[in-house]
């Protein structure tokens, strides 16, 4: 019999032992392939986030090059500030030497545009200043917030395990 108290369980069937042998193997495989899915699943997983955090890793090491190099260098290395020196030089020697007024309206523009120039490079810097503050001001580097309502919608998919190229944006 399949089941051992038919008064108790008036729904289930009676089956011979082999046709209930071969309805149990057939659970058993069953549960096995599934088994075998989730296994393969998970290896999936585990090689997904190794990819992940090789990449964060790569990231890393990168930035940390970039900034190793602008702290050899130093900021006196910007080439506006070279370019503009010679060109403070280059306007002292030539002030001494004006001619006409076409040659001063010529060296004025000049200095001009390169005051132009480094106004940008300023307003550049102090943006990146400002936001150099705002990251080491932050309490959190991640907002957590959005990570949850990520996460949720992952969890909302049809499928629980999805390829990064196939998971659609939130």
């Amino acid at each position: 019999r399949a089941c051992a108290t038919p008064v108790d369980h008036p729904s289930h069937q009676i089956r011979s032992q082999a046709e209930a042998k071969e309805q149990l193997l057939s659970d058993v495989q069953v549960e096995m392939i599934a088994l075998t899915k989730l296994m393969q699943d998970i290896s999936r997983l585990v090689n997904q986030q190794r990819g992940f955090l090789l990449q964060v890793l790569e990231s890393c090491m990168t930035l940390k090059t970039h900034i190793e190099t602008d702290l050899q260098n130093g900021w006196g290395h910007m080439p506006e500030i070279g370019e503009t020196r010679e060109l403070l030089t280059r306007a002292r020697i030539l002030l001494n030497q004006l001619d006409n007024p076409a040659e001063a309206q010529a060296l004025f523009s000049s200095l001009n545009v390169e005051k132009q120039r480094l106004q940008t490079k300023v307003q550049e810097m102090y943006f990146q200043c400002q936001l150099d503050d705002l990251i080491c001001n932050s309490i959190v580097v991640f907002d957590f917030t959005l990570l949850k309502q990520a996460l949720a919608s992952i969890h909302t998919t049809d499928s629980p395990v999805q390829p990064r190229s196939q998971v659609a944006p939130p």
